[in-house]
């Protein structure tokens, strides 16, 4: 198993997170020394911080040049894609035809959301005020999302087999790639909650509420902290 990686990644301490996170211990037995990093140089590249305008398509075009150094390393049976970077797709499907390719995907590049905000013109994390109050920037902005999508749809069609691992998101890929998705949720230790049932059950006197998720823009916690609050104000504590 090859993994590229970003230069100075840690396979001993990767996979010991690996083992405290999902319970899966690859450190030993018949998977040891059967995994090697890779370190690929030109990953720093596809950093956003480097495109302030235009960043998803120059990051997707990045990603194409990450994928040939890839390849110049080490020419793959099976590449596995759980970044989501479709666009190297075509350029490992022409350099090491007939590998079999899977798109592992966690979050969409671009979603029918995102189409749709743009078109309404709503301002949104990534579609400030500056862009809403313009029909003609909004229209330029809304054309650029829409051949995205079609590229991003068209780069998907390499894929082998398509697995995602969220309802929501095989309802998004599904929606833009037209193409069977497979859904596997991500491996989690569960064996955690067995210690902390008697506490959840015996301590525990008052009703919670547990908020799980990323802390992304998109996912806008602000707006579920005034909902709370709005609810506390109606109904009471």
């Amino acid at each position: 198993i090859v993994i590229y990686t970003v230069p100075g990644c840690n396979m001993k301490e990767t996979l010991g997170r690996v083992r405290d996170s999902f319970h899966i211990d690859l450190t030993k037995g018949v998977n040891q020394n059967k995994i090697r990093f890779i370190p690929v140089y030109t990953m720093k590249y596809i950093e956003s911080y480097w495109y302030p305008f235009a960043t998803m398509i120059c990051q997707s075009l990045v990603s194409m040049l990450i994928a040939i150094e890839c390849m110049i390393y080490c020419i793959p049976n099976y590449y596995i894609d759980t970044v989501g970077a479709p666009f190297t797709y075509p350029i490992v499907y022409i350099l090491s035809f007939p590998c079999h390719i899977t798109a592992y995907v966690h979050y969409p590049v671009i979603s029918s959301d995102m189409l749709k905000s743009v078109a309404e013109r709503r301002p949104i994390y990534n579609n400030n005020e500056c862009i809403t109050s313009s029909t003609y920037i909004s229209s330029i902005k809304f054309s650029y999302y829409l051949c995205f999508a079609k590229m991003y749809q068209f780069m998907g069609r390499f894929a082998t087999e398509v697995v995602v691992n969220s309802k929501w998101t095989q309802y998004h890929i599904e929606e833009i790639w037209q193409t069977p998705v497979l859904k596997i949720y991500p491996p989690c230790k569960t064996n955690i909650w067995r210690c902390c049932t008697f506490w959840i059950k015996k301590v525990l006197k008052r009703r919670y509420i547990l908020s799980i998720g990323q802390f992304r823009q998109e996912k806008n916690h602000e707006l579920q902290l005034r909902s709370w609050r709005l609810f506390k104000d109606i109904f009471g504590s």
